[in-house]
């Protein structure tokens, strides 16, 4: 009688102790959040000159690479949680995209704490294998209106010059199709 009192009490015990420590670990992890400002007043300021500069572009301020890029399987290649982790981790400043939200450009702020650190991240790989070009602005010297407007008329007539050379491309082998297909009937 004496051994079941002993275990009974043991259990009312460490039972006790195990909802003592649920409520301490509880009243430790109390976490306070707190809104703050979505840009910085460097980034704010560029944003302004970008929105004023192109009004007939989209400007997507912090937006992650995720959002805008994505893996593709080429060949026997199988994706790679790696690079769909870098996409999801990366963060752009700014993405300018036309009318029909495709990208044209993603923009970088750079300024003396995050540039050094930020030119060696794999964002800029990224960015140019999925064929998107980065523009780099100095947080201290931000540029005028008429030079975000040559940069992105600049980037446009790029685009433009590679669409209409994989159109001549694309119509010059279909050209060479037609005439082996013709060459081919007659024999």
């Amino acid at each position: 009688m004496i051994v079941i009192g002993l275990i009974i009490t043991a259990i009312v015990l460490s039972g006790a102790l195990l909802l003592y420590r649920r409520r301490r670990l509880r009243q430790n992890r109390v976490l306070a959040l707190t809104a703050i400002q979505a840009l910085s007043e460097d980034a704010r300021n560029l944003h302004g000159r970008l929105l004023e500069a192109l009004p007939q572009y989209i400007i997507l301020p912090r937006i992650s690479l995720a959002a805008f890029v994505e893996p593709k399987v080429v060949g026997n290649a199988t994706k790679h949680p790696q690079i769909s982790n870098a996409l999801a981790n990366a963060t752009a400043d700014f993405l300018i995209c036309d009318s029909l939200y495709r990208p044209l450009a993603a923009v970088e702020l750079d300024n003396s704490l995050t540039s050094p650190a930020r030119q060696r991240s794999p964002m800029h790989a990224l960015l140019k294998e999925a064929g998107i070009p980065l523009l780099r602005w100095d947080a201290i010297h931000l540029p005028e209106v008429p030079t975000i407007q040559e940069a992105i008329a600049e980037l446009e007539t790029l685009r433009l010059i590679g669409r209409a050379r994989a159109a001549a491309a694309t119509a010059s082998a279909e050209a060479l199709a037609w005439s082996y297909s013709r060459h081919e009937s007659r024999h």
